[in-house]
């Protein structure tokens, strides 16, 4: 039997396409309308176990025997993996599947043999991921599949007419925004990202910030015979020490003068390594208005190997795109015979900004060169970066800067368009061919470790306080099936009506004119109320 994998391109390309690199990594079936409900878990008895003829036991795979008896070699001593209801050593709590899994995923003076594993510690991981998103899917199952969302309105004139159940109303819920990585979650973290712009302006500037598997912090701590792509918890770990450090620099030392607002996400893209896609917004002060500006933050050039030899070397090894073209004709950014990424980019002794939202770079055809693959490449095959990143973390950090607003929708919407998703089918026969294929979310090993050690995906900063703008009568009302009346009766106000009450109670109270009203007063969203200004 075959796994085949299918590029679709009638779906985002960007989510659909294939994997460029050699990797392990788990198929989990299912999307926002179906989700699977278990694993098809079968164990084959010794003749001396059979009960009534029976040879085959099905069993969970939260059973604790699962972990010892399918990865024998990780657990020679029959250890037992998770169960529900496990409690922890020194507590009466009970521990998650998460933190189980996390715990025996760190590195201590004890020989950990799951560490040591290679390309099983890979599936190990991405088994167990798969078995924590299963539980998480699972309790919005058993725990929400009786809950429906109607109009408040269309709720009352359906109880009115006699149906006090429900049960013909609304449409159910089958994953909430609660749940990391559904569609309405990530449509509202695009709807936050937007109301940031909304408020703040459009972004300025857009980084790409790539793992890079030399990093000496990984070299150090890997294990005697390992390189990195042995080690995918190492490289999450790490991954998300320098991020935290990157946006230090950025938000907190204002390496590009000072940031009022950005948004991040951290993605995988079938690559094997994970990378972190950052929007900043400036102040107007520190904005780059002029060429001049450009040239400040960003470059596309080849360094001097005689002044800066450290970052001649960093450039040369991380920030040189291709080679691609007639050199390179299956370069992954190869698409119907030319490069999606447009390289090799034109020379420019000056930086221009186009129509498009992005600048032309200068590129002087000033002789510099450098060799790889046996193609000598120029100051066109540069991807744009800052000197100062690059340098002190010496990885592929691509700096752009975004200075149209056109960029905006297509920027928010690349940042959260979602999970790694491929197309999936079994072949048995060669002979056969395939004619249903399963959209089915892909996970690597990165990223199952990323989430397994609970590293947030998305964040953004001012954070954003949510009102339920509506109508009249037209705000949604979530209740189970056959409580439908009772909900109408306790329902509480939304964040948009408690809003409207307290604005109207402060102002009968203060005899302030509405339309001075902000400017006396704050609203605090914790609290439900407002505040009176200094």
């Amino acid at each position: 039997m075959k796994l085949i994998l299918k590029a679709d391109t009638s779906k985002d390309p960007r989510r659909y396409n294939l994997p460029t690199v050699s990797e392990l990594s788990v198929i989990i079936p299912g999307s926002s309308e179906y989700q699977p409900t278990n694993r098809d878990i079968v164990l084959y008895k010794r003749a001396s176990y059979h009960h009534n003829g029976q040879k085959l036991l099905h069993i969970n795979e939260t059973n604790q025997h699962y972990d010892p008896l399918h990865y024998v070699l990780l657990f020679p001593y029959g250890d037992s993996g998770w169960a529900i209801g496990i409690q922890h050593k020194n507590s009466n709590k009970q521990t998650s599947i998460m933190n189980f899994y996390a715990y025996h995923m760190m590195q201590r003076n004890n020989f950990n043999t799951i560490l040591r594993a290679g390309r099983l510690f890979h599936q190990y991981v991405v088994d167990q991921y798969a078995k924590l998103e299963q539980q998480r899917l699972n309790y919005c199952l058993f725990h929400q599949n009786e809950l429906r969302s109607e109009l408040y309105q269309g709720l009352a004139d359906a109880v009115q007419a006699g149906d006090t159940d429900g049960k013909h109303t609304g449409k159910k819920i089958i994953l909430p925004s609660s749940f990391i990585g559904s569609p309405r979650h990530m449509h509202q973290m695009y709807q936050d990202a937007m109301a940031i712009v909304r408020r703040f302006g459009k972004p300025d500037l857009f980084i790409t910030f790539t793992f890079n598997p030399k990093w000496p912090d990984i070299e150090r701590n890997l294990l005697s015979g390992q390189t990195s792509t042995d080690r995918p918890d190492l490289v999450a770990r790490v991954f998300h020490l320098k991020l935290k450090e990157l946006l230090k620099d950025i938000t907190v030392k204002n390496v590009f003068g000072k940031v009022i607002a950005f948004v991040y996400t951290i993605e995988f893209q079938k690559r094997g390594l994970p990378h972190a896609h950052i929007l900043l917004i400036l102040h107007p002060t520190c904005k780059p208005k002029s060429s001049d500006d450009y040239d400040m933050y960003v470059t596309a050039e080849i360094p001097s190997q005689t002044t800066t030899p450290e970052l001649y070397k960093i450039i040369t090894q991380h920030m040189i795109h291709g080679p691609c073209g007639p050199p390179n004709p299956k370069s992954p950014c190869m698409e119907d015979g030319k490069c999606s990424k447009q390289y090799p980019k034109e020379f420019c002794e000056k930086t221009v900004q186009l129509a498009d939202g992005y600048p032309k770079y200068r590129r002087p055809e000033n002789g510099l060169s450098v060799q790889k693959n046996g193609v000598l490449l120029d100051n066109r095959w540069i991807v744009p970066y800052n000197p100062y990143l690059c340098s002190k973390y010496s990885a592929h950090i691509n700096v752009e800067i975004c200075s149209s607003v056109t960029a905006v929708k297509y920027l928010y919407k690349y940042v959260y368009k979602g999970h790694d998703r491929v197309m999936a089918s079994i072949q048995c026969d060669e002979n056969n061919e395939i004619q249903r294929y399963v959209d089915a979310r892909y996970v690597s090993a990165s990223e199952a470790c990323w989430r397994i050690f609970h590293y947030d995906l998305h964040d953004r900063s001012p954070a954003v306080q949510r009102l339920a703008v509506h109508l009249p009568g037209q705000h949604n009302v979530v209740y189970k099936e056959g409580k439908a009346e009772e909900a109408l009766q306790n329902f509480k106000d939304t964040t948009l009506t408690s809003w409207f009450k307290a604005n109207i109670e402060i102002q009968e109270a203060r005899n302030i004119p509405y339309h001075l009203f902000p400017e006396h007063f704050t609203w605090n969203a914790s609290t439900c109320s407002w505040k009176k200004r200094n």
